[in-house]
C-alpha cells in the first residue's frame, strides 16, 4: 500500500469578515478529471471516500504536507479540522490558529497566493479499487473507486505529483491486460477455426 499525494485547483477561501479566521473549501473532488499526472489522467469516483473512512481516520490538515506545519486536526470526527461529505467531494473547514504558521496562511489565502489543496491517500492492492484503462484517443486514464486510507489535507504552493509508482503501476496493470486480450483473441481464432 503506497501513499499518494494529489494537489489539484479547488475552491479555497478565507471568510471575508476581517475577524473572522475561517478557512474552508474542497479537498477532494469527485467525478472531475485531474489534470496530467505524468501521462495519465485521473478521476476520484464519487463513493470513494466514505463516512466509515473518515469515523476512523486520523487526518491532519497541513501546509504543503509537513506534519511540523500542522494547521488543524480531525481524529475520528473530533478536532479543529471539520470534514463533510458533500455530492461534489470532500469539503473542509478550520479556524486558522493564532500562531505565525495560522496567520500566514490566512494572509495567503485572503490574498490569493493558496489556492490549490493537496491530499494524501493509499489504496488497497485489491483490483477493485482502481481501474486503469486507455480511452479511445489511447490516453491512459484512471479511476479510483475506494480509497482505504486518507492521511492528511493540505494547503499548497506548487502542484506536487509523486507519480513514479503509480505510472510504473499502471503499465504493469496495462501489460498485464493487453496479455489477457491477446490470450482471449487466440482462443476466439481457435474456435472460430474449429
Amino acid at each position: 500500500m503506497n501513499k499518494e499525494i494529489r494537489t489539484l485547483p479547488v475552491e479555497l477561501r478565507a471568510s471575508g469578515d476581517e475577524e473572522s479566521r475561517t478557512i474552508e473549501g474542497v479537498a477532494v473532488v469527485f467525478d472531475s478529471w485531474s489534470r496530467d499526472l505524468g501521462g495519465f489522467t485521473e478521476m476520484i469516483k464519487r463513493g470513494a471516500i466514505t463516512q466509515e473512512l473518515l469515523d476512523n481516520s486520523d487526518i491532519v490538515m497541513n501546509r504543503d504536507h509537513s506534519d511540523d506545519k500542522m494547521l488543524a486536526r480531525w481524529n475520528k470526527g473530533k478536532g479543529t479540522l471539520q470534514l463533510e461529505l458533500k455530492d461534489d467531494g470532500l469539503h473542509f473547514r478550520f479556524e486558522a490558529p493564532t500562531t505565525e504558521l495560522g496567520n500566514q496562511a490566512l494572509y495567503d489565502v485572503r490574498n490569493g497566493n493558496l489556492y490549490e489543496c493537496s491530499f494524501a491517500f493509499s489504496l488497497d492492492n485489491d483490483d477493485t479499487c482502481e481501474r486503469w484503462y486507455r480511452d479511445q484517443e489511447n490516453n491512459l486514464k484512471r479511476e479510483i473507486n475506494h480509497i482505504s486510507g486518507l492521511y492528511d489535507c493540505s494547503l499548497v504552493t506548487r502542484a506536487a505529483y509523486p507519480t513514479t509508482s503509480c505510472s510504473a503501476r499502471a503499465e504493469e496493470v496495462l501489460l498485464k491486460e493487453e496479455e489477457v486480450t491477446k490470450v482471449m483473441d487466440t482462443l476466439d481464432n481457435e474456435i472460430e477455426a474449429l
